[in-house]
């Protein structure tokens, strides 16, 4: 009992040592594995002052006292230690050529998860025992994928901790010059690796994009303000100077939003400057709401209009505190400010929104009080509509709403269409209702809106409909079009539609019409659009018209 559970002692050092692996999207083992912050054996063997192979030995040395359990045993357990304790005890009482197929085998299990958080334990082991032979097995096994590539990062990670000379002479002979630069990456992001010089030397090598990525790794290395310096500092034409410096006065904003700002302020390019001052601005403006927005303010004067950015971004979590400063501030900030602010609230809090819309509608403009009640609509239709009726909203703001409702909600659309009153608000809102049932079933949409034929807005949503018809499917409209001759009055609208979208077609669709008068309507609406470009080509058109009068009056036209 005793010398199981310094095994177990032992080997749970050991698992700590799976920190490459761990870098999987799933962070796997059998299950649900935990993410051990990069540690692996050779830190903690090295911090413990232990010596390793003393450590190793000691457990090999114990092979035969302590039968490991087979795999299939092992995914049985019931807890995630004992499946740990019981992977790496297995792995450490194996030989290479029991690795081997126990990796073979892993790789057969049915479940991702399970498939790599086995084989990454036992081909790591593998590498500390023989690294060439482990790396020659792993190519033999594999065409390199994603997961493939996560295992081969830990297989050079634990062979750079051994032997960081042979590590990179191996790594160095990787054919692929891709693959190549992400394993060297890779090891770049440890920075506690015995002879690391070594590894950066080999890092120069690398392509202009990974190098990038080590510029952005050491400036940081030093805080953000460092970061934002030496960003500063690269040549104007370097491309991804802006995206650096953004991320860099983001972080440094987060700490120090005033100095950030202040700094930013020193750069010449007026765009560089403005973004930079918004960024730093969004973290300022939530901690010192007033000093921010007068800083913004007197930024502005050299042109810009940080103000917005600042109070947009205010709005979204202290909106009450925005509308004060804009009051207080009123002579200095534009109008339209306000609306500005209010628009912001709503998306993010309609209801709260609606609550000072109600305190304060009469000194408002009816654009401020329309962007809050459509946006409280899409958020809580029924309590909008009766906050509407409670203050008296127009008709305009009213109908707003309705749109609104009918881009979120069909449902409750169609529930509000049977609410309302015959009128100009109904028949808009029959016509917005129609046209959104069109975009996806226009079929459909008509043996709905047959429903209300007797209805004033009947006919200005069918024309929603077909209009909307016409320019997604013009072939498919045709066909409805030709079916009836109610719908004759279409037929200008959709040649004229179809033949900027495909002039051909359209062409051919109209001569092949049956019906003459159909066939002549379509030719005419062809002839004048075909005339402003070639007048050759529409006096064909005008020779296949059936009517002898209007074929005479084009051809008087045309001959102009």
């Amino acid at each position: 009992m005793i010398m199981r559970c310094l095994t177990a002692l032992s080997l749970i050092i050991f698992g700590l040592s799976l920190n490459y692996f761990f870098d999987l999207p799933n962070k796997p083992l059998l299950s649900k594995a935990k993410d051990f912050n990069h540690l692996n054996m050779h830190t903690i063997a090295h911090t413990s002052d232990l010596n390793l192979s003393h450590l190793t030995t000691n457990i090999d040395n114990q092979q035969g006292k302590i039968a490991p359990l087979s795999i299939a045993q092992i995914r049985k357990l019931p807890t995630e230690f004992m499946q740990y304790y019981e992977s790496y005890h297995l792995a450490l009482n194996s030989s290479q050529i029991q690795l081997q197929s126990l990796i073979i085998e892993s790789l057969s299990l049915e479940h991702e998860n399970e498939r790599y958080g086995l084989a990454g334990i036992f081909i790591n082991r593998y590498v500390i025992l023989n690294p060439q032979k482990a790396m020659s097995f792993f190519y033999s096994l594999f065409d390199i994928k994603d997961q493939e590539v996560r295992l081969l990062y830990g297989m050079y990670h634990e062979w750079a901790w051994m032997d960081m000379t042979s590590a990179l002479t191996h790594l160095n002979s990787i054919a692929s010059s891709d693959l190549k630069e992400k394993i060297v990456m890779y090891l770049m992001r440890t920075s506690y690796f015995p002879e690391k010089e070594k590894l950066h030397l080999m890092a120069e090598s690398l392509s202009p994009e990974h190098k990038n990525v080590l510029i952005w790794q050491q400036a940081f290395k030093n805080g953000a303000e460092s970061a934002f310096m030496t960003f500063l500092a690269l040549p104007k034409s370097e491309s991804k100077r802006s995206q650096w410096l953004s991320a860099a006065v983001r972080k440094w904003s987060k700490v120090d939003p005033e100095a950030a700002f202040s700094q930013v302020q020193k750069i010449q390019s007026q765009n560089l400057r403005q973004m930079l001052c918004a960024i730093a601005l969004t973290q300022w403006i939530n901690q010192e709401p007033e000093t921010a927005l007068l800083a913004a303010m007197e930024q502005d004067k050299n042109g810009g209009d940080l103000y917005r950015s600042a109070l947009s971004e205010l709005a979204v979590v202290n909106a009450q505190k925005a509308l004060a400063l804009i009051n207080k501030y009123r002579d200095h900030l534009p109008q339209n400010v306000t609306e500005m602010v209010l628009a912001q609230w709503s998306h993010v809090q309609p209801e709260q929104a609606a609550d000072y819309v109600m305190l304060n509608h009469s000194d408002m403009s009816m654009r401020e009080i329309q962007n809050v009640a459509t946006s409280y609509v899409r958020d809580s239709p029924v309590n909008a509509y009766l906050w509407a009726t409670e203050i008296g909203l127009s008709d305009q703001v009213l109908q707003a709403m309705d749109i609104n409702l009918v881009n979120t909600n069909l449902n409750v659309a169609e529930q509000k269409l049977k609410s309302l009153d015959s009128g100009k608000r109904r028949n808009n809102l029959l016509r917005s209702i129609a046209g959104e049932k069109g975009r996806s079933y226009p079929e459909q949409a008509l043996s709905w809106l047959d429903n209300y034929k007797a209805e004033g807005g009947f006919n200005s949503a069918k024309n929603e409909i077909y209009t909307t018809w016409m320019y997604n499917a013009p072939s498919q409209a045709a066909k409805s079009i030709v079916q009836s001759k109610e719908n004759v009055k279409y037929i200008n609208r959709l040649v004229n539609i179809w033949y900027r979208q495909k002039p051909q077609k359209a062409q051919q669709w109209a001569l092949d019409l049956d019906d003459n008068d159909l066939r002549d309507n379509a030719l005419d609406q062809l002839i004048k659009s075909v005339m402003k470009s070639d007048k050759e080509k529409a006096m064909l058109l005008v020779m296949e018209l059936s009517n002898d009068t209007k074929q005479q009056v084009w051809i008087s036209r045309l001959g102009n």
